[in-house]
């Protein structure tokens, strides 16, 4: 989805070559993806059809596992009961479990019109899975939209929250802060905003010494927000209001989309302040936000 994402991005910027290349990686890894005619512009099926007619045309390899037969193997995160496939050209990602090895993970390369085998007994450790996913969904809402910061923030692991920043304009990532989940994640991650803020220089950067390479790995596979957005970027979702006193982080011009799944959901930061609206019954008291210019908090069902 992560690669589907970014080729829309890029080709919504009228930018169809370098579209193809996440899709030609995403065809690679899922032949019989086709776009639904339904819910995408004829353009955009047509583009991605191009490019899938192409990465098709490439010869094939075999990929053979050789495991227990008790093994149970997922190719590319499916699983099969095949162990000597054909596959396109490229990176493909196998992972067997059994009873006495474990789990074990690899990323093999094939190569056209070649037999590689691949044997349980190497085991390697595969990381950077959903994490890589978010880097891929961070730039491909950079690229599109006009923004200073990309926040992305979810539950993960054991009762846990985290928020990162990404700023498209450097391509650099913040420190990610943890907090705990509780019953209530958006409120955990709303309480844990001081500390993200903090991050922030008085010039509107991020601050050099809250630089990271980590990436927050979320749920993030259930993105139908964010395709639509990258489509037709148009607020979505439940809108929840903020009607306490809201420090100047939440009250920065917001653009939102939801990137994760149950558990996830992004907002896009602008870091001009303007004026907060005011209740006509108490003039100290912040009126509810305006979705243009507040917080909105958009969560996938």
């Amino acid at each position: 989805d992560a690669l589907l994402l970014l080729g829309l991005s890029r080709f919504g910027l009228g930018e169809p070559e370098a579209a193809a290349e996440p899709w030609s990686r995403l065809v690679a890894l899922d032949p019989n993806r086709e776009l639904d005619p339904v819910n995408f512009p004829p353009k955009v099926v047509q583009g991605f059809e191009q490019v899938r007619v192409e990465v098709m045309a490439h010869p094939k390899g075999t990929l053979v596992i050789d495991a227990p037969e008790s093994a149970t193997v997922h190719i590319d995160g499916l699983k099969t009961e095949d162990r000597s496939m054909k596959l396109l050209p490229g990176a493909h990602f196998v992972v067997v479990r059994t009873d006495d090895l474990g789990q074990q993970a690899d990323r093999v390369m094939v190569s056209s019109a070649s037999k590689t085998v691949w044997t349980a007994d190497r085991q390697t450790t595969l990381t950077g899975g959903d994490s890589g996913q978010s880097e891929l969904l961070y730039r491909a809402l950079g690229e599109y939209l006009d923004v200073d910061f990309v926040l992305l923030a979810g539950t993960y692991g054991d009762n846990k929250a985290g928020m990162q920043f990404f700023e498209p304009r450097t391509g650099s990532f913040s420190k990610v802060v943890v907090v705990d989940a509780d019953s209530d994640p958006v409120s955990s991650l709303t309480d844990g905003m001081p500390m993200l803020a903090n991050y922030v220089s008085e010039a509107g950067t991020l601050r050099p010494d809250r630089v990271a390479r980590q990436v927050l790995a979320v749920d993030l596979s259930t993105n139908a927000l964010l395709t639509d957005l990258l489509l037709d970027p148009e607020p979505l979702g439940e809108i929840r209001e903020v009607t306490r006193k809201t420090p100047w982080y939440l009250w920065a011009g917001v653009a939102a989309v939801a990137a994760g799944g149950a558990a996830g959901l992004a907002l896009a930061l602008q870091s001009e302040e303007p004026p907060p609206n005011r209740s006509p019954d108490d003039p100290d008291e912040p009126a509810a936000v305006d979705p243009n210019q507040g917080v909105i908090l958009v969560e996938v069902p």
